[in-house]
This record gives structure tokens, C-alpha cells and sequence, in this order.
């Protein structure tokens, strides 16, 4: 077993628990409006405004599940 084997292995890991999180997150995260598609749509106050909702967040990560 080479370095590419176990690249490609840790790839393919990392990309499963990548999809996973996204599986998870998501929803919580469109709740909130902060959905990708949400956030792509955002104008430069929005963003500013979210990312002071985000910030707020991690400072109370207790209030989520």
C-alpha cells in the first residue's frame, strides 16, 4: 500500500464526513437563513448582519442541539 492509497483513502474519508456534516448542518443552518443559497443571495448589509448572528452563535454553542 503506497502514499497515493492512503491519500486517495483520506480523500475519500474526508469527503464522506464532509457530506455528512452537510447532511446535518443544513437545515439547522437554512433555519437560522443561513442556507447556501440563502447566503449566496445576500446584498453586503445582509452579510454583516449574519455574520454578527453567526458570531453571536458560536458565543452561545450550548443553544443547539
Amino acid at each position: 500500500m503506497g502514499f497515493r492509497e492512503d491519500s486517495s483513502r483520506e480523500n475519500s474519508a474526508r469527503e464522506r464526513v464532509l457530506e455528512q456534516a452537510k447532511l446535518f448542518y443544513e437545515p439547522q443552518l437554512r433555519s437560522l437563513g443561513f442556507g447556501i443559497d440563502q447566503i449566496d443571495s445576500y446584498d453586503l448589509e445582509q452579510l454583516e448582519m449574519a455574520l454578527q448572528r453567526i458570531n453571536d452563535c458560536i458565543s452561545k454553542p450550548d443553544s443547539f442541539g
